[in-house]
């Protein structure tokens, strides 16, 4: 029979147990209480688990002994123990007793001797447990007791400090509203302290504008009078945009009566030299002929008459009285200065344009100087807008100097409207110059084929933009090179005419009709219109004729330019053909 030593079982830590190799699933046991209360537990740790532990209630006895008997190693008596152990185990069972024998008073082994020592033992071994378990029971039931005060302390504690916490974190209503509160106080300081500032403020506006009063008033008056001298000057700014659009419907006028009037000398100076040239080679033809009737008279009269007389030319009465008028009438032409007319109206042309110029810069010096019054006005005016002013002005004036102010704006608007309208008919004034002389361009392989390398005439490749109306005066240049591209013409022209007795074979006259050459005794009449025309080209006749509409300037446009395109067609087909031969 087993039996469990109790020894090992000691709380207290008053008694010593000696080393068991078997004694791996120790635990602390609780001791049995009264009427089986709730914290008496067994703990017992799992051999798998280090550190789950699992409690069992102990209610009974015999509990508490089964608990003591799995836990503890079975008690060994010092009569089943072996030689080497005698000693050690019998200190074990019974200190008190085997510390007074020694190892020479043992007797030899004896069964019933060693029974009654086991018995004694163990009673005595049961009694102190027995005592310690009433100790440790009493101790218990005191800690058990203290363990339920401190347990209710602990509960009253952890209320407290969770009270604590809500009331640290704010998550009272009395804290709520606190809050609350604090965020009124708060608002009401600021509005209170907005509130004074701004008393404050428009008490110190109040003794600035009574103060003030008198210079406000001041500068009140002179604003207007600035107000009514800019709608003055905007007034004359207006004026002179009409006398400018006068100015420019004038020039316009003066532009279309001087092409119509080169219009209608380049149509008499053609027919005046067509008719010139069918009248030179008439005259030729019956020249010649009338050379070859007298040497066959002279031959007849020298083969039929006997005695020599000398050839004696005979002259033509009629050939000499068609010789007087050619003769007057080439006088004229040649007294005419062809040159004149194409100056003065080169002349004029650049006069318009300088006065169109320094009437624009005269507009853009009034509308700077207008711009800079109206700028520093209304600095003057915000700054004492801002500033509140000596006294503040009523609605009335505020309403009045606005709808000043909207007139001066409107003012100036139309004012720059004008300048702008000028400004584009400066623009389409030069984009005229530079048409013709776009025009001009087709004459210029003429020009250096019969005057050579003129150094007088320049090209037309720095024709710039536009949109400005005169880029560093290259509307002059412009109009120069035209005038030097007429000069050269009418310079071509004269040089044919006075060459008239050569074969005549002008370039620009290949679109007149040939005559048959059977016509030979037709000699045009030269009628009184024409040389009506030919002597009063240069009178005021001409000048004062009315103006054509401009449905007729844009049919004769039209038929120049198409005249112009066949000319070129005519005049450079052999040019064209050269350079694909040399290919």
């Amino acid at each position: 029979m087993d039996f469990t030593d109790l020894t090992t079982v000691d709380t207290c830590g008053e008694s010593t147990s000696t080393a068991i190799p078997n004694e791996v699933n120790r635990s602390r046991l609780l001791p049995l209480l009264e009427n089986g209360r709730k914290n008496s537990y067994q703990c017992s740790e799992a051999p798998t688990q280090k550190s789950s532990s699992i409690l069992h209630r102990i209610t009974h006895k015999r509990d508490l002994v089964e608990a003591v008997r799995k836990v503890n190693t079975p008690l060994v008596f010092p009569s089943r123990r072996q030689d080497g152990s005698n000693n050690s185990a019998m200190k074990v069972l019974s200190p008190m007793k085997t510390a007074r024998k020694t190892p020479e008073a043992l007797p030899e082994s004896n069964t019933t001797i060693s029974v009654q020592n086991d018995l004694s033992s163990l009673r005595n071994h049961v009694l102190l447990q027995a005592r310690k378990y009433n100790e440790l029971k009493m101790r218990s039931d005191m800690k058990e007791r203290e363990l339920c005060t401190l347990l209710d302390e602990l509960q009253s504690i952890q209320l407290e400090t969770h009270e604590l916490k809500r009331i640290e974190r704010r998550e009272t209503p009395i804290a709520h509203q606190n809050a609350k509160m604090q965020q009124e106080i708060a608002q009401s300081t600021a509005i209170s302290d907005e509130q004074t500032t701004l008393h404050r403020r428009y008490q110190q506006m109040i003794r600035r504008l009574i103060a003030e009063q008198v210079s406000g008033d001041a500068q009140l008056t002179a604003i207007t009078e600035r107000v009514h001298q800019s709608t003055q000057e905007c007034n004359q700014v207006k004026e002179l945009s009409r006398h400018l659009e006068s100015g420019r419907n004038r020039t316009m006028q003066i532009v279309q009566d001087l092409h119509h009037q080169l219009k209608i000398e380049r149509r008499f100076r053609q027919k005046e030299l067509n008719e010139r040239e069918i009248r030179a080679k008439n005259a030729k033809r019956m020249e010649r002929w009338r050379q070859q009737r007298i040497q066959d008279r002279n031959a007849l009269e020298v083969e039929f008459s006997v005695d020599e007389k000398p050839n004696q030319t005979v002259s033509d009465p009629p050939h000499a009285t068609q010789a007087a008028p050619n003769a007057s009438l080439k006088s004229q032409f040649r007294s005419i200065d062809p040159n004149q007319m194409q100056v003065r109206s080169t002349q004029m042309r650049i006069r318009c344009m300088e006065s169109l110029q320094e009437e624009l810069l005269a507009l853009e010096a009034k509308a700077s100087l207008l711009r800079r019054d109206k700028h520093h006005t209304q600095i003057q005016y915000d700054t004492f807008k801002s500033s509140g002013g000596p006294s503040c002005p009523n609605r009335e004036e505020i309403a009045s100097i606005s709808a000043q102010l909207a007139e001066l704006k409107a003012f100036c608007k139309v004012s720059k409207s004008e300048l702008d309208r000028l400004l584009h008919t400066i623009v389409f004034i030069r984009q005229g110059s530079q048409s013709l002389a776009q025009r001009l361009i087709v004459f210029d392989d003429i020009l250096k084929k019969e005057l050579g390398n003129w150094p007088q005439i320049a090209t037309f490749d720095g024709i710039s933009d536009t949109s400005e109306p005169f880029p560093n005066d290259h509307g002059r240049d412009v109009f120069q090179r035209i005038h030097l591209r007429l000069m050269g013409m009418l310079r071509i022209i004269d040089k044919h005419r006075e060459n008239i007795d050569n074969t005549l074979n002008f370039p620009l006259n290949r679109s007149i009709p040939l005559i048959h050459p059977n016509n030979i005794r037709v000699c045009p009449s030269v009628s009184e219109h024409t040389l009506t025309m030919d002597t009063a080209r240069s009178s005021s006749s001409i000048t004062d004729t009315s103006v054509p509409s401009r449905k007729v300037l844009k049919l004769c446009s039209v038929r120049q330019s198409a005249d112009q395109s066949r000319r070129k067609v005519c005049e450079f087909p052999s040019e064209k053909l050269l350079p694909d031969r040399q290919k």
